[in-house]
């Protein structure tokens, strides 16, 4: 079997943050479901800061 590199390093935090900026989610939570752009950048936050604890 070949190398995989794994979650670790400083390449998982690109990829732990990555679904949280993505443009689909703040449609769905900002233009779809109506969340304030306060509180979608508070859950970003939050969501970034558990991920990568």
């Amino acid at each position: 079997m070949g190398h995989q590199r794994g979650l670790t390093g400083a390449g998982h935090h690109h990829v732990a943050r990555f679904p949280y900026i993505a443009v689909e989610l703040y449609e769905l939570l900002v233009l779809a479901r109506g969340w304030s752009l306060d509180r979608y950048a508070q859950w970003t936050a939050h969501a970034i800061t558990a991920a990568l604890i």
